[in-house]
């Protein structure tokens, strides 16, 4: 008839809870009990600033400010739902590089640079300091894999990003100029693969141009969901106020998850830039498993255009690589011969243009199966200012002479 109490470890944490008791034969035993207590989400945001995001030449830090943002949640406001643990590289004369879980208790304080920060705790981990390395990028995900238990985890990589252009020292990620490293896709993929979370609920790319579908193919077997944009991102980034808040008030799928992160930004950015003004921001949420069925369809329209053997249908596509409905963005600049397209308004646009032939009719289906595949992989999206048009997933477009353009 005698009550005991039990003070439960941290959101997140586990511990051992060990009873001793006498059994009805007058035997002394003990049990232990291991005793875990999961919070819905866990937030890795994995902070690569070791760059002009870190700090610019004036002095300014988007990655301290996004620290700010987060510090504006307060976990007193019932966001308890929701862990958030920072891992931070930026440039040696700002420091506070290491890991931090955001508490929201004013007495974790945190100073950087003139920063003060309250709710963020040091968590004793720092890592390498490279955070183009693929060790660095697994170890992250395994310390909080083994120190925050949760049902859901998301990995936000915060960076500087190239997405796939046709050259294969821009196809990167996290870029730390400090060591002169970066992440290419395959070593992003492989640190995921060998960390202790080998298929993660969302991965979220907080950088640009990492909206494509060769990128999407390339994570296929380490996530569920990819919230990424397919355009410039603004310095800026996401807006981590409202992505925690819209996580904590959402029902933790993975699908509305990725749909309140695209939102909260999509939201931002309108209301960021003066009523004359709206920056052409585009953001997607995708949903992985819908991929393959996708890249089929793609597949099938390439292997029909190739079929068509007509001139005026190669005419036709070659037209679509200046038009302002289907470009996202034009990598000419750097001396690399494509572009980044819009998968979905690209093939509408050459449906909507096509010469009427037998080969061409078989072309018009293929792409009619295409467009319905983009739409139920692209789940949600939010676009700024001229971007209307936008699907929101990319594709290569190259453009040397001879061919049809189409990577």
């Amino acid at each position: 008839g005698l009550e005991y109490y039990y003070t439960a470890p941290y959101i997140g944490n586990s511990d051992t809870l060990t009873v001793q008791y006498i059994d009805s034969g007058n035997v002394i035993k003990m049990t232990n009990y291991n005793v875990v207590l999961k919070n819905k989400v866990t937030f890795m945001l994995y902070i690569s600033g070791e760059n002009n995001l870190g700090v610019d030449n004036s002095g300014f830090s988007y990655a301290l400010e996004d620290l700010k943002e987060i510090e504006k949640v307060s976990l007193k406001n019932n966001y308890m739902n929701v862990n958030t643990v920072i891992y931070i590289d930026v440039p040696d004369k700002i420091g506070g590089n290491g890991c931090y879980i955001y508490t929201g208790n004013a007495e974790d304080t945190l100073t950087i640079n003139n920063y003060v920060l309250k709710g963020f705790k040091n968590t004793g981990y720092y890592g390498n300091g490279n955070t183009g390395s693929v060790v660095e990028l697994t170890n992250f995900i395994n310390y909080t894999k083994e120190n925050i238990q949760s049902e859901k985890y998301i990995l936000d990589l915060w960076s500087h990003g190239d997405g796939w252009r046709d050259d294969t020292y821009y196809r990167q990620i996290c870029y730390d100029d400090g060591e002169s490293d970066s992440l290419n896709m395959t070593e992003l993929e492989n640190a995921i693969l060998n960390s202790k979370i080998p298929k993660i609920d969302i991965i979220y790319t907080d950088a640009c141009f990492m909206g494509g579908i060769e990128v999407a193919y390339q994570l296929r077997n380490v996530s569920d969901y990819l919230v990424f944009s397919p355009e410039l991102t603004p310095g800026f980034g996401g807006d981590y106020t409202n992505i925690i808040k819209g996580i904590n008030e959402s029902d933790f799928s993975s699908k509305t998850i990725s749909e309140k992160i695209v939102a909260a930004n999509g939201n931002y950015y309108k209301n960021f830039w003066n009523i004359e003004y709206s920056y052409p921001y585009v953001f997607s949420a995708v949903e992985q498993s819908k991929l393959s069925e996708l890249v089929n369809a793609l597949k099938s329209v390439s292997e029909e255009i190739i079929k068509t053997e007509n001139s005026d249908v190669i005419a036709k596509i070659k037209e679509f690589k200046n038009n302002k409905n289907v470009l996202c963005y034009d990598n000419y600049y750097r001396n690399v011969n494509s572009k980044y397209v819009d998968i979905g308004n690209l093939f509408l646009n050459i449906q909507k243009t096509l010469p009427t032939t037998a080969h061409t009719t078989a072309l018009e289906e293929e792409i009619k199966i295409l467009l319905t595949a983009i739409n139920s992989y692209v789940i949600y999206k939010e676009y700024g200012d001229g971007k209307e048009s936008i699907n929101g997933n990319l594709i290569i477009y190259r453009y040397e002479e001879g061919t049809s353009g189409l990577s």
